[in-house]
């Protein structure tokens, strides 16, 4: 009989470790008291399975404690909740990371626990909104990252610069840098004392539109820190790029020559088309703040050769097949695809007889 209410006493130890264990996955805070609940409850159920020698109570505790984070690594990623056994945890001003083994839980509303998100693996970088990082500006970064390191290591940061070198499409970086009086394409002084290293998770394949000198805006983690000869070099990890640039929005500058007396003149040569500009002493492809050449916009395919006959005001053609388009500042001249590569761009006072289309050789007109 006495044995037989020793076996309950235990079963009611196994019982009330359970419960322990249990009850902290029950609630979804950031609070060391279930961790602290958690390994009670393991304790417990160590005790319920205790055994003569010390060590046989080791391996049980540390069977009983992988078993606890295995399952609370399922209640976690399931549905999107605080793990209990977090070992990192990232706070920026709105968002917070709960770092466990295998995964992270992001919290992207300080305030709520609502609408959490999960990353297995830690394989898709920031998840929130972009808004809820403060935006740095490259130089600011660069030149208080040394200084500041422990505060910037292992914490998201939101950067807006210019690519100093394009390593491939999951890597790119960036420099210090001073503004120049030439400022076409985007041009700048580099400094190469310091150098933050920016490395994407996956292939990005809109950085095929983005040259050195382009203005790009990425967040990543502060990861590593290199110093050698005097030159500093800045890992940013598990980047991700905000895509803010919108290349399909353009403005066509020119600056009319005061005498129109020149011919046209080359200013891009493609595989199957040739512009020109006539009577015009410059013309730049505007994006926000920044002016391009047309010939390095094209190669960069930030527009295409179709894209400059967008939004066209209207159009006239003439007898041999040449189309004369109309903008609001300027024309363009599109020879007859037939027998001509040329696509002539020029002032709003351009006419379709003011300069002439080059006919290609083995034209049929010729």
């Amino acid at each position: 009989m006495k044995k037989k209410k020793k076996n309950i006493y235990n079963y009611k130890i196994l019982i009330i470790g359970l419960i322990i264990a249990i009850i902290p996955l029950c609630f979804n805070i950031l609070s060391a008291f279930r961790l602290l609940l958690n390994l009670i409850g393991i304790i417990v159920i160590t005790v319920f399975f205790k055994k003569k020698d010390f060590r046989t109570n080791a391996i049980i505790f540390i069977i009983l404690l992988a078993a606890s984070i295995f399952i609370d690594s399922i209640v976690s990623t399931t549905f999107a909740r605080i793990p209990i056994y977090t070992y990192n945890i990232v706070t920026t001003k709105n968002t917070r990371v709960f770092n466990s083994i295998g995964y992270r839980v992001w919290q992207c509303d300080i305030n709520s626990t609502k609408n959490m998100k999960v990353d297995q693996f830690y394989s898709k970088g920031y998840m929130c909104d972009p808004d809820n990082i403060e935006q740095i500006d490259s130089n600011s970064f660069l030149n208080s990252v040394i200084e500041n390191y422990d505060e910037y290591h292992n914490t998201f940061v939101k950067i807006r610069g210019k690519i100093s070198k394009k390593n491939s499409q999951n890597s790119v970086e960036m420099q210090p840098y001073e503004e120049t009086e030439i400022t076409i394409n985007g041009y700048v002084n580099f400094a190469d004392n310091i150098t933050l290293k920016i490395m994407f998770n996956e292939n990005i394949n809109e950085l095929d539109l983005y040259d050195i000198y382009d203005e790009i805006t990425v967040i990543g983690i502060v990861k590593t820190l290199e110093h050698k000869d005097d030159k500093f070099v800045i890992y940013l990890s598990e980047a991700k790029m905000v895509q803010e640039n919108n290349f399909d929005k353009y403005e066509i500058i020119i600056n009319e020559e005061k005498d129109c007396s020149s011919d046209k003149s080359i200013v891009y040569s493609g595989e199957s088309k040739d512009i020109y500009t006539y009577c015009i002493d410059n013309l730049t492809i505007k994006y926000g703040n920044n002016n391009y050449e047309i010939s390095s916009a094209l190669s960069s395919s930030k527009i295409t050769i179709d894209s400059l006959f967008a939004n066209e005001i209207s159009n006239e053609e003439s007898q041999e097949g040449n189309i004369l388009h109309e903008f609001k500042n300027y024309k363009i001249l599109e020879c007859n695809k037939e027998n001509s590569n040329d696509i002539i761009i020029g002032p709003s006072s351009m006419k379709l007889d003011s300069t002439t289309c080059n006919i290609n050789e083995n034209s049929p007109i010729e």
